[in-house]
This record gives structure tokens, sequence and C-alpha cells, in this order.
């Protein structure tokens, strides 16, 4: 199936994967090879005749083998080669996503199999040399345990394809399949303690070491899955406040007065306008050597885009911490959170917006729990909270930093909005700012017992 054309991430994965496994197969397939020819080697100097020829299609296999994990190259031949011998080298060097069925590593196998019965049973080529007999089974075990691998642990396994049924049935087997086989064929070849010992120990760890392969594969993988999960994340979130600093602040503050353009195609027109990539350049802050913000800052170039709104909400933090202390997790939801929530309170023409922000000990001496706290009258009721609201996706947001989002709705008109998550900080507190003039009720004038509506994502 072709991969969609903008699944970057999952393309980037991929790569990554394959990268790592061809330096994995290309090394297994080198060492196989030497260890056919030192098998050949072996041979010929001990045993007189041409047995040494059991070992020639343990050789060329690996040598497909290792062309075969040479991904590049194959490619590179593929391009210079005519039609006709292109679609045969494509359909006998493939790389699927998924198990399957592969004919270089069919061939591997015969060229392992004709080695195993040279060694052992029925050849015993090296049954009348007792070290020839042990070292030869060795170097025997030594690729057959390198073939195993291949089959048991690559890395298609852990992909994500569907792939036969049957493969996956079998893929914990093929180790002490190969065992047993390997067992089976060196016994009745070995004449001394040495050459037995080889014969037992040998297929047992071949079959330990598939099963420890496996895992080891299947943890990598997931290492590399979760690191990149937390490089998406960190991506999006540098997405976010980018999009926040850059566009949604002061396209909404433009948007707000629209509806003053009477003409439809002009008025859409700056609409438009408003998400132009010209934004950029005007709001990004050059030579900002700190990129932490607390909820003040954040308050303070929010306000800046419109004149009425810094008039009205310029005093609505109470309570604040030092941006210095805050890390960049924090201070990035503090962003985010407060560049929504006081955007939705102004243009909703909030007659009261208290903004606070606090820092509580948590039990562990280096960490502490965060609360931010929005006072919000507008007059206007919350109603359903929709999945595509930006307070739903402000929710997910700290739901996924373990953290917690509650609306507390007096039913006058006036909502408390609460977000809480911990820190691994434990940011100091500024002064208190001086509180709004804006003539409105009092905090405490919100119920107690006010309906308290959890958000989660």
């Amino acid at each position: 199936m072709p991969q969609p054309q903008w699944n970057f991430d999952e393309q980037l994965r991929r790569g990554a994967l394959w990268r790592n496994a061809d330096q994995v197969l290309i090394t297994r397939a080198m060492t196989r090879s030497a260890l056919a020819m030192g098998w050949i080697t072996l041979v010929a100097l001990t045993i007189p005749g041409y047995a040494w020829v059991g070992g020639i299609p343990m050789l060329l296999s690996s040598g497909v083998s290792l062309l075969h994990a040479s991904h590049t190259l194959v490619v590179r031949i593929e391009e210079w080669l005519p039609r006709a011998p292109r679609r045969l080298f494509e359909r006998l060097f493939i790389y699927p996503d998924e198990p399957h069925t592969n004919w270089v590593g069919i061939a591997e196998i015969a060229g392992a199999v004709c080695l195993l019965l040279a060694t052992g049973w029925p050849g015993r080529f090296l049954a009348a040399d007792p070290a020839a007999a042990a070292v030869g089974s060795g170097i025997t075990v030594l690729i057959i345990g390198s073939i195993i691998a291949n089959l048991s642990a690559h890395v298609v396994w852990e992909l994500g394809g569907s792939g036969p049924a049957w493969m996956h049935r079998v893929r914990l087997y093929i180790g002490p399949i190969g065992a047993v086989a390997g067992f089976a064929l060196l016994w009745p070849a070995s004449p001394t303690t040495p050459a037995r010992f080889v014969a037992v120990f040998g297929p047992v760890m071949v079959m330990a070491g598939s099963w420890r392969l496996i895992a080891q594969v299947a943890a990598q993988v997931k290492g590399f899955n979760l690191a990149m999960e937390q490089a998406t994340e960190q991506a999006h979130r540098i997405d976010s406040l980018l999009v926040h600093s850059t566009l949604k602040n002061p396209s909404r503050a433009i948007i707000d007065e629209l509806e003053l353009i009477s003409h439809p195609s002009l008025r859409a027109g700056v609409r438009r306008l408003c998400y132009s990539i010209s934004g950029f350049g005007q709001s990004l802050a050059p030579g900002r050597m700190r990129d932490q913000w607390n909820a003040g800052e954040v308050l303070q170039a929010l306000l800046s885009f419109n004149p009425d709104w810094s008039e009205r909400y310029k005093a609505s933090v109470t309570h604040d911490l030092k941006p210095e202390d805050l890390t960049r997790r924090d201070a990035g939801i503090v962003f985010v959170a407060v560049s929504d929530l006081v955007t939705n309170a102004a243009l909703k023409s909030a007659t009261q917006l208290e903004i606070a922000l606090t820092s509580t000990r948590a039990a562990a001496a280096d960490g502490s729990t965060l609360k931010l706290r929005v006072l919000c009258r507008c007059g206007h009721p919350i109603g359903q909270v929709e999945s595509t609201s930006s307070l739903m996706r402000l929710a997910r947001l700290v739901h996924a930093e373990n953290g917690r989002m509650t609306i507390q709705d007096a039913r006058d008109g006036s909502h408390v909005f609460e977000l809480t998550w911990p820190s691994s900080s434990q940011p100091r507190a500024v002064p208190a700012a001086a509180p709004s003039a804006v003539p409105a009720a009092a905090p405490s004038a919100v119920p107690a017992a006010a309906p308290k509506e959890t958000v989660d994502a």
C-alpha cells in the first residue's frame, strides 16, 4: 500500500528504523560470510578431497544476503539494469514493511542446511578429526544463530504491518525449531566431549538468543516511538506558540471588528489577510533572548493589539510567578491558556477579568503544583463544551501534562476556569498587581455552591 503523501512522521520513523536495521543486517551477513570462509578453510586444511565444497552454498547465499542488506546499492543497481532484468531484481530484492516470504532468506537457509548436513549427519566430513569437528560445529552454530536472528528479530515484525497471520504465530518458535534441527544434525557427528558440548550448548544459546533479540528489537522500536512522540509533541507545542503569537491573537482582534466592513468581498479578503504569511515577520520579536512568559507578560502582549482591551484589562493579573523560574513546559501551558481564555473573554466584552497564577510546593522537595485561575464575567452562558472548541483543546493540553481543568459556572454570567498541573520547578511569586478598576461584582459574588464542570480530554 503506498504511503500517504503527507504522512511525514510515519515515513521518518520507518526510514530511521530501516537504516538502523540495514546496518545490523549488513554486519550479520558479513559475519556469516566470514564464518563460511572459515569453515571452508578449516575443512580444506584438515580433510582430504573436496569436502570443503559443502560450504560453498553457504558462502554464496551469505554474499547474496549481504547484497540484499545493502539497500542503497540494490536501488542503484536496479536503476542501471534494463527493464526485464530490473523486474527480476525487484522480485528477488524486496523491502516491504511487514513479514513476508523472502527468497534471499530462503536461499540462505538452504545454504545453512547444506552446511549442517556436511558438518553433521549424514556427511560427517569432520568426524575423523575431533578438534576440527568441535570448531566446525561451533562455526555452524554461529551461522545458524545469525540466520535465526534475522528471521525472528527482524524490524519488520515491529513496523506495524499486518502480514500473514501464520507468520506472527510461528515467530517465537523459529528459535526452538532451529535449535532442535541443529542439535539433531550435529550430535551424530560429535565424537568427543568438546564437540558434543557445542552440539548441545550451542542450540540452547541460539534458542535463548532468539527470544532475547525479539525483546530487544521490540524495546528498541518502542523507545524510538516514544522519542518520536515526544519530538512531535514538542514540535506541535512550538507550532502552537508560534501560531498564537503571530496569527491567532492579532487575527482574532481584527476579526472582532470585521462587521465594520460592509462589503462582503472586502470583508472576506480582510479575513484571509489576517492569516497571511506577512503576519509572521511583523509579530515576531527579534532579539528576545528569553522565551518563558508568565501570565502578566502574555496578557500585555495580547492587549497590545487592541487599545480598548488594554485599557479595560491591563490590571487583570492579581497573582503571578517570576518568568525566569518557569520551565519551558510550564511557560508553554501558561501562554496557550492565558491567550485562549483572555481572548475569549475580551471578544465577549467581559466586564470583569481576573487572572491568578500561583504555585504550591509539592510533597517532593524539587517540585510544585501550578494553578492558573481565570475569573471572567461576560454575561454569556458557556453551554455545552464542543469537542472542537478552544476550551476542549485547552483541556486536552493540560490533561496531556497530567493536569486538570475545571469550569465553575455561577449561572449569573460569571465563570471561573481553573487549570492545575504538576511542575518540576518551584517558581517564586511576584508582587500582586492592583485589582481591575472596571466596576463589577467581587469574586466572592460567585456562589460557593456553583455548579462545577470538569472538562476532560
